[in-house]
């Protein structure tokens, strides 16, 4: 089975961008002390992820027909967010005012949402393997 398809690279490059581009930003805003527009962003941000992983997801589902809920997207997202965010704060880029801490909450209520969505997945990946069908129907 085809993981690694060239919508969901295509995504990857994507969000590699985007999450660099939301690090420096979030960091010069919270130099700045600029609260509001930091939390702003933050939302942009988190819609601007569930749009690009909604979108190329859809083109995924209509060239490989297999179910799973976005569960590629979410964890490509999740290990790419916090490998930019941790190489941000190993490398000392952060913001003054900016520290480990709210990443490793943000890191690790994330990794519970994604736990969930795993389990969801498992759970759903036993009555649906190929679009709408029944794994009974197929092979016989």
């Amino acid at each position: 089975m085809k993981i690694f398809t060239s919508n969901l690279l295509k995504f990857t490059a994507i969000i590699i961008v985007t999450t660099s581009l939301f690090r420096l930003t979030l960091s010069s805003f919270l130099a700045n002390k600029l609260i509001i527009p930091t939390i702003f962003l933050a939302i942009f941000y988190g819609l601007l992820m569930f749009f690009f992983g909604w979108y190329f997801g859809k083109k995924d589902y209509e060239y490989l027909p297999i179910f799973d809920l976005g569960l590629r997207y979410n964890t490509i997202t999740f290990v790419i967010f916090c490998g930019i965010s941790e190489l941000w704060f190993l490398l000392k880029l952060n913001a003054p005012y900016e520290h480990v801490r709210g990443l490793r909450i943000t890191e690790l209520i994330w990794l519970i949402i994604l736990i969930i969505h795993l389990i969801i997945y498992l759970i759903y990946r036993k009555r649906h393997s190929f679009k709408g069908l029944d794994k009974t129907e197929i092979f016989e």
